[in-house]
Formats: structure tokens, sequence, C-alpha cells
């Protein structure tokens, strides 16, 4: 959805207040993976050894993305939560009638004040919309991602058991870790998922799912 959220972002401008910035960008602002040359967030620091670090000039703080509304998610152009409830409400009815099962898998962002603290607010929404990408990146065309709450992705893999979701959750896990690069921009996921018992619903699922993720959560704190 184009136009300003209600927590006062406007996407629509984020792509030319990026282009003032140059090579001070970090490598994943300019959406190219393979650039060579990446931004060293300590550069200022080392600069001058009276300085403490501290966020930059530009910095905002805010504690989290605008929330989600509606069918489609302006933002990360993922689907929205409404999306979300229909398509788990259309895929447990296929379930059901065919016997067959699928998974919720949980992604909550963690760490995006940190990312604003470094890099501003202009680049931590940069950087939290690759994210999204980075998880639909690994997704079959008949899974679904939903950004469901404001850190919070949803995904319905098809057909798929939490045993076969192992593989899906280590992909992405791995790709944000090489394409993202946590230990400098401060963000991460955390991930939890579940599959239906025999004869039990998706939501039950997505209350499993996110009973783990809670558990994982607090490991991480």
């Amino acid at each position: 959805m184009a136009g300003e959220h209600e927590s006062g972002w406007d996407p629509a401008e984020v792509d030319g207040q990026l282009t003032t910035l140059g090579d001070d960008a970090p490598h994943w602002v300019l959406g190219d993976p393979d650039r060579a040359v990446r931004s060293d967030p300590d550069r200022a620091v080392r600069s001058d050894p009276d300085r403490t670090e501290q966020a930059p000039a530009h910095a905002t703080r805010v504690a989290e993305p605008p929330a989600p509304f509606g069918w489609t998610d302006g933002l990360t152009e993922s689907e929205g939560p409404r999306f979300w409830d229909r398509v788990v409400a259309v895929e447990q009815a296929r379930n059901a009638r065919h016997a067959r099962t699928g998974t919720i898998v949980l992604f909550e962002v963690v760490g995006f004040g940190a990312a604003v603290d470094r890099w501003g607010s202009t680049l931590a929404l940069q950087l939290f919309v690759e994210l999204s990408r980075v998880l639909s990146r690994g997704m079959r065309d008949s899974d679904h991602l939903a950004r469901i709450a404001p850190a919070r992705f949803a995904v319905l893999l098809t057909e798929t058991d939490e045993i076969l979701a192992i593989n899906y959750v280590d992909r992405i896990k791995e790709a944000c870790q090489r394409e993202l690069d946590p230990a400098s921009n401060g963000m991460r996921v955390v991930v939890g998922w579940a599959s239906p018992k025999v004869g039990r619903s998706l939501a039950e699922a997505y209350e499993m799912a996110e009973s783990r993720l809670v558990e994982a959560l607090a490991r991480e704190a």
C-alpha cells in the first residue's frame, strides 16, 4: 500500500532517501549481495579514538517496523494478516478433505532497534525489507508468506510435515546469516515451527509454533 503508514513510515520515500548515501550505505541497501566494497560501521569511531560509539545523527528511535494490515503488506510486498487468516482457513479445509498436512513456520525479527541505532531508521527499514525477500526466496510456489505483526512473518508450507520443514528452516537461517550479517547489523531471525497432529487443525499448529518461538526467544534473551 502506497502512502504513509500510521506509524510515520513512508515506504515510497525509502528508495529516494537511499540514493543520497552512495558508498556509505551497507552492501544490502544497494541491492547487490556480491558488492565487493562494504561500509565499515566502525570507521568513524576508529578515526577518532576519543569518540565513543553512538547512533548516527540521522537515527530515529523506532522500536519496531510499522504494523501490517489488510490483505497485502505494502512495506515488504508480502501478503498481509487478512490474507494469512484466509489462506490458513482454506488450506485447513483442503487438508481435512484430502488427509494432508502442512507446517506453520514463524520468524520473529529481533534487533530492529539495534539496527536503527547503528544505521538510522531508513537503512534499518531497508534491511528489514531485504530480510523479507530472503524468507520468500526459500519458498516453493505452493507456499505462502505473510507479515502478520510488526516483527513477525508467518509461512505456510503446504503438504509438508515439521520434519521435512527442517530443510527449509535451516536454509533460511543460513541465508539470513550469510546475506544480512547479523553480527554487524544487529538484526536476526528466531524461528518456531509445527505441524498439526493427526486430526488437528493448522490453528493448533500455529499455537504450538508460537510456543516454540517464545521458548527460542527466551533462550536468546
